[in-house]
C-alpha cells in the first residue's frame, strides 16, 4: 500500500502536466486610417495622367480556416479611399474614390521558430469612381472588376524589451478575372439605354492584357494595454481593352489598433462554463 501511494504522488504530477492544454484559435483584427497618393491615367476621361493626395482607411481580418488544423489562414480586407488629382497644369481635377474587398486562404509555413510564411490564393472585387467635371458630355467613368490572384505573406516575430513585436509584408498579383471597360466616346447613358449600349464592355482579363501588383509592410507594436499598427502599402496596376491603356498607382501609410478575440454563437460553438457573458 504505502508503494502504491507513493507511486501516486509521483507519477500524477507528470501525468497532469503532460496532457496538452486545449487551444483556442483567436481571430486577430485591425482598423487603421491614413493618407494616400495615386496617380492614373484614363483615356476615357483625358489622355492626361493626373496625379493627387488624400485619404484611406482599411479593416484587415485574419483566423484559421478550419478548427482541426492551424495550417490554414483566411484573410479578409476592406480598403477605400478618396483622392483628389490634378493634371499637370493645375487646370483641371478628378475626384477619385473607391474600394476594394478581398478574401482569401493561405497554407502557412513554419520555416523558423519566430519566421513564417504563407502561400495562397484570393479572390477580390475592385470598384472606383472618377468624375471630371470639364467633361460635359462624359464626365464620369468607373472601374468595376473581379480577380483571382496569387497572393503570398511573410510573419517575423521579434523578441525587444520584454514584448514581442510582429513585423509582415505581404503581396498580390491578379491572375484571372474580368472587368468592365467602357468604349471610348460611348456615353454612360447610350450604355444604360441601347439595347446593344453594354456591348464590349465587359472583358475577360488574364496576365496579357492586365498587369498589378498590391505590397503591404506592417509592424505591431504592443504597449501596455493595446498594441498599435502601422503600415505602409502600394499598388500598381495596368490593364488594356478597347484599344485603350489605363494605369493606376497608389501608395500610402495608415495606423491604428490591433486586437485579437475568439467568438462564439449559436447552440453547438459555446463558450466553456468560466466564460461569463455580461
Amino acid at each position: 500500500m504505502k508503494k502504491l501511494i507513493f507511486a501516486i504522488f509521483v507519477f500524477m504530477p507528470f501525468a497532469l502536466f503532460s496532457q496538452k492544454a486545449a487551444n483556442y484559435h483567436l481571430t486577430t483584427s485591425d482598423w487603421q486610417i491614413g493618407a494616400s497618393q495615386a496617380g492614373i491615367k484614363d483615356p476615357y476621361l483625358s489622355p492626361l495622367r493626373y496625379e493627387g493626395s488624400g485619404i484611406a482607411a482599411s479593416w484587415n481580418n485574419k483566423s484559421f480556416f478550419m478548427k482541426s488544423s492551424e495550417k490554414y489562414i483566411e484573410t479578409f480586407n476592406i480598403s477605400a479611399f478618396y483622392n483628389f488629382l490634378l493634371n499637370p497644369a493645375h487646370t483641371a481635377a478628378i475626384q477619385y474614390a473607391g474600394g476594394n474587398a478581398n478574401y482569401g486562404v493561405h497554407y502557412r509555413l513554419n520555416a523558423l521558430q519566430n519566421l513564417s510564411f504563407l502561400l495562397g490564393t484570393s479572390a477580390d472585387i475592385d470598384l472606383g469612381f472618377r468624375y471630371l467635371a470639364r467633361n460635359s458630355n462624359n464626365p464620369f467613368n468607373m472601374d468595376l472588376a473581379a480577380n483571382l490572384n496569387f497572393s503570398a505573406a511573410a510573419q517575423l516575430k521579434i523578441p525587444f524589451l520584454r514584448r514581442v513585436f510582429l513585423l509582415d509584408a505581404s503581396i498580390r498579383t491578379p491572375l484571372l478575372g474580368a472587368m468592365f471597360v467602357p468604349q471610348q466616346g460611348a456615353s454612360y447613358y447610350e450604355m444604360g439605354t441601347f439595347d446593344d449600349g453594354l456591348n464590349n464592355t465587359i472583358h475577360f482579363s488574364h496576365l496579357g492584357n492586365k498587369n498589378g501588383l498590391r505590397t503591404m509592410l506592417g509592424l505591431d507594436i504592443p504597449l501596455r494595454r493595446l498594441t498599435i499598427r502601422i503600415s505602409g502599402n502600394a499598388e500598381f496596376l495596368k490593364f488594356k481593352a478597347n484599344d485603350a491603356v489605363y494605369s493606376r498607382t497608389i501608395s500610402g501609410f495608415g495606423i491604428g489598433f490591433k486586437y485579437s478575440f475568439i467568438s462564439f454563437a449559436g447552440r453547438k460553438n459555446i463558450p466553456p462554463e468560466n466564460f461569463v457573458n455580461p
